[in-house]
């Protein structure tokens, strides 16, 4: 086990370098441009960006590197020598890129928080803290030789779901700067009722997992409706 824990993390550390540095090469780029990140139709911009990365999570679309670098990618990380520390760093390296696939919203969405802080430490430390986030789960299952590994099913897709109504959330944070307070609040409203729909349906076991997620999305609908009933009255 000791040595599984070290493989594991050796190949979680290696995704977080390929991480690190597209952080601080965003936060980098961001700094140049700070004052075009803050005009309204660059703003806008970025908002309609996390609507359709949050598109893309909901299914309508997928987001992910073009296949033929992905095939490249992978045959190169199927050639790193498997249980050197080494070549599991290297294989950790390159399956950040691979992985896109699954991560590309999300990363998406991240990055252009990043480039517009500008901040290129806390660009890197925001996608390092990420990849261990990301590669949490991961230490756990390689650890324990696979024996964790939590089983596929619909609860996987809900929790997709989850993560695109929090990038329309992002998106109305970002419109808040320039919009009427009344228009900021319909703006919210928008995944406040949708979080409690993918919440209402999320696929929990056991049933007490249901159960939480419902009232879950009861509490979320509630406050979706009072938003709709503030923008009506002409609330701020």
């Amino acid at each position: 086990p000791r040595r599984a824990f070290a493989l594991s993390l050796t190949y979680v550390l290696g995704m977080a370098i390929t991480y690190t540095a597209a952080g601080a090469a965003a936060a980098a780029a961001g700094q140049q441009v700070q004052a075009l990140f803050q005009k309204p139709w660059v703003i806008v911009l970025f908002a309609l960006l996390f609507v359709a990365m949050a598109l893309s999570m909901f299914g309508l679309y997928t987001v992910q590197v073009p296949a033929a670098l992905q095939t490249r990618l992978s045959g190169t990380s199927n050639q790193q020598k498997a249980g050197t520390f080494g070549g599991v760093a290297a294989m950790g390296a390159l399956s950040a890129l691979i992985v896109t696939t699954c991560v590309g919203p999300a990363l998406v969405a991240a990055l252009v928080v990043i480039g517009q802080s500008g901040n290129v430490a806390r660009g890197a430390g925001a996608l390092f803290a990420m990849s261990l986030g990301m590669g949490t789960p991961l230490l756990v299952i390689g650890t324990s030789a696979g024996a964790l590994l939590p089983k596929a099913g619909a609860w996987m897709d809900g929790i997709k779901k989850l993560f695109g109504v929090l990038m329309l959330a992002m998106a109305a944070w970002m419109l808040a700067r320039i919009l009427p307070a009344r228009a900021t609040l319909l703006a919210f409203a928008v995944p406040a009722v949708l979080g409690a729909w993918v919440l209402w349906q999320f696929t929990a076991r056991p049933s007490t997992g249901r159960w939480v997620t419902r009232a879950a999305g009861v509490a979320a609908g509630l406050y979706g409706a009072l938003l709709l009933y503030g923008t009506a009255a002409g609330a701020s």
